[in-house]
């Protein structure tokens, strides 16, 4: 007994070079457009935490500022805090405080002494506090991507200073691309 196979119904069961190829190359070029779609994405994460750096550290040293004006007594010229000297200008701000205690009210004939001021890119204050006060002391490191510290004061005669113009600029870096940030505030001594 004799079997035919007919020859119509076989076709190839396998995969021809032309065909391999074709696919070799067609998952590469998706594989590739993944990675392009993975690089960028992970491009733009890194540039949102540099941006998130710039704006935080701005914003964390001018509330800082904020907090601590607002309270003053005083803008002062000069003071010495914490053995350091230091002199108000357009880079660095001296405050005299009332001292407070611990539920936040003011000491009678107590002083607090804060300094804010640049050193490099880094953004500093420096608080000396009455032995009565509430406050926490010691030398803070507020921002280290500073790029500029402006303080203006409504008043050339620091007895008289009574608003303090805080203006700060930032820069964080990420894969060699500056991430800027601006910001500015007006603080009105409430204790002068």
């Amino acid at each position: 007994m004799k079997f035919f196979i007919n020859q119509r119904h076989l076709g190839n069961k396998g995969v021809t070079l032309i065909e391999t190829l074709i696919a070799v190359g067609i998952f590469i070029l998706i594989s590739l457009g993944l990675f392009a779609v993975y690089e960028v994405f992970g491009k733009l994460y890194n540039l949102g935490g540099a941006n998130f750096t710039a704006v935080g550290g701005g914003r964390a040293s001018l509330t800082s500022v904020s907090n601590l004006t607002a309270q003053a007594y005083r803008a002062l010229s000069s003071r010495t805090v914490n053995g350091v000297n230091y002199a108000s200008g357009s880079s660095t701000l001296v405050l005299q405080l009332p001292a407070i205690d611990s539920t936040g009210k003011t000491i009678d004939s107590a002083w607090d002494y804060a300094a804010f001021y640049v050193s490099s890119t880094n953004f500093y204050r420096s608080l000396e506090t009455n032995a009565a006060s509430a406050r926490v002391g010691g030398l803070k490191l507020l921002s280290n991507t500073i790029v500029n510290v402006n303080f203006s004061y409504d008043n050339v005669d620091f007895t008289q200073v009574r608003k303090v113009t805080a203006a700060v600029t930032t820069t964080a870096v990420e894969n060699r691309v500056p991430v800027t940030s601006s910001a500015s505030e007006q603080i009105f001594l409430k204790n002068y």
